[in-house]
């Protein structure tokens, strides 16, 4: 089966894609023009923006190095009538399709994502010459728009760093034109533009919001301050002892961290510890799935036989020795069962689909009463569906 970032790619391989491009340099893939026809139109547009308030932070209207938060529908139709780019961001919260594609490169990249929807005219550019601090895919769903894309000036930027202003490149290293189907990825830091031709012109921005070397010391930041030798007190010096007295102490003391961080570094758990951390922080669309969410047995009470589950959720399974317990990490959600039921989840989260007869055969020494209570917070947390009703 193709997976969502082969489909996103092809023909271009994951592994080419990840060995040759990314992070490195730009890359245009020319697609089928019905590769993208179910997922976003124009019909889904005007729906969305007849059913959300106004104004909306999700909404805005933009010109080069000017965006306006859209306060009316009249005043988004004036200001697109005069050329004015239209932005809707967070689509992937909005739009039940473009969020499933999102989910799904998040579980196989293991890298959090987002969308915003640009559609502009010809008569004059959304933005004006820039970079992103985050990679960007550009999905192009219809009319055709002119790119130009230019080498880096800063490397590797990220969103908060300190920099000097730069001045683009003069001269672009491609240039070429976008149709329907259409796949541009750009790494982060390389310059671009891009003009709609000869009518309206709509993509996604696929932002991919890259882990980096910043985040891994963040994160084990947070892990250090459970070690004692971390929490100690640096040492105390007093104004009147000498500059190189003083520096000799600290130095010292820092010599002794460096020692236990590298140690860090090696120890295999910590990378081990990071990739967990990772996948627990992963975050679906908030689903509201009445009544399921509302009963404290769904399953009981609305008589659930059959289950589903989607196979981009990605989770930790952890033994709690001391308690005889496990615990499902999953979407945020930390879930805790008894070391007994461990088969049952097992299975589960083995599974995107099953019936209760088939929990039931990988359920052990639980009784019907055991099943239910590890099948229903799963159904109340909106982990597993309900495949039959509710």
């Amino acid at each position: 089966m193709t997976t969502a970032l082969e489909s996103l790619l092809d023909p271009i391989d994951p592994i080419e894609f990840r060995e040759q491009y990314y992070g490195k340099k730009p890359l245009l893939i020319r697609g089928n023009p019905k590769k993208f026809a179910d997922l976003f139109t124009w019909d889904d547009l005007n729906r969305l923006l007849n059913a959300l308030p106004y104004p909306n932070p999700h909404v805005s209207t933009v010109v080069p190095r000017t965006r306006i938060e859209t306060e009316t529908p009249t005043s988004l139709l004036e200001e697109c009538r005069a050329g004015s780019a239209l932005i809707l961001s967070q689509l992937h919260l909005l739009n039940p399709k473009v969020g499933e594609l999102v989910r799904a490169l998040e579980a196989e990249t293991g890298e959090p994502m987002a969308v915003s929807l640009v559609q502009s005219q010809a008569v004059q550019t959304a933005f004006a010459l820039h970079f992103d601090r985050q990679d960007v895919f550009a999905l192009h769903l219809d009319g055709r728009k002119g790119w130009r894309v230019y080498d880096w000036t800063v490397e590797k930027p990220i969103l908060v760093m300190e920099e000097k202003p730069e001045s683009p490149p003069s001269h672009p290293i491609m240039e070429f034109e976008m149709s329907p189907g259409d796949v541009l990825y750009i790494p982060r830091g390389c310059w671009h533009q891009a003009l709609a031709q000869s009518g309206p012109s709509m993509h996604l921005s696929l932002i991919m919001a890259a882990r980096t070397g910043i985040d891994f010391l963040s994160w084990l930041i947070d892990e250090l301050r459970k070690d004692v030798r971390f929490r100690h007190e640096l040492p105390l010096t007093f104004a009147e002892e000498a500059a190189d007295v003083r520096e000799a102490r600290l130095r010292e003391h820092a010599a002794a961290l460096g020692d236990a961080l590298v140690s860090r570094f090696h120890d295999e758990e910590t990378i081990r510890s990071f990739i967990r951390h990772c996948i627990v922080s992963d975050r679906d669309v908030h689903r509201i799935k009445l009544p399921v969410q509302m009963l404290e047995a769904p399953g009981a009470q609305l008589h659930v036989r059959h289950f589903s589950r989607p196979a981009r959720q990605r989770f930790v399974l952890d033994d709690v020795p001391a308690e005889d317990k496990i615990t499902l990490s999953v979407w945020g959600h930390t879930l805790p069962f008894s070391k007994s039921a461990k088969p049952l989840v097992e299975f589960i989260v083995s599974r995107t689909a099953f019936a209760y007869e088939e929990a039931q055969a990988h359920a052990g020494e639980l009784t019907d009463e055991g099943i239910w209570e590890v099948l229903d917070p799963l159904l109340r947390e909106g982990i597993v569906d309900a495949a039959d009703g509710g």
